[in-house]
C-alpha cells in the first residue's frame, strides 16, 4: 500500500532523488562533508562529557557542531555546482 513506508525509508528515496542531481565531484562533496559532519559533532559532544558537562548540554554542543560543519559543506557544495563549466570550442 503506497504512503505506509517509514520515515526512514521515504527519506533515502529522498536523497536518492536528489544526488542524482549532481556530478561527480559533487555527490562525493556532499557524502565526504556529512560524515564529516557528523565525526565533529561526535568528537565535540566527548570533549563537552569529558570537560564534565551534562549530557544535554553535551548533545546541544555536538548539534551545533553538527549544523555549523554541515552549513559550510552545503555551502561549498553549492559553489562547487556553480562553478564554472570549460567552454567547448567548435571546429570551423
Amino acid at each position: 500500500m503506497p504512503g505506509t513506508g517509514s520515515p526512514f525509508h521515504l527519506l533515502k528515496g529522498l536523497t536518492a532523488v536528489l544526488d542524482n542531481n549532481k556530478d561527480g565531484l559533487q555527490a562525493s562533496w556532499s557524502v565526504a562533508g556529512t560524515h564529516v559532519a557528523v565525526a565533529s559533532a561526535a568528537l565535540v559532544a566527548l570533549v563537552s562529557l569529558f570537560a564534565r558537562v551534562p549530557v544535554w548540554l553535551a548533545c546541544l554542543r555536538g548539534l551545533a557542531a553538527f549544523a555549523a560543519a554541515l552549513v559550510v559543506v552545503r555551502a561549498s557544495g553549492a559553489a562547487l555546482g556553480r562553478r564554472a563549466k570549460p567552454a567547448t570550442v567548435k571546429k570551423a
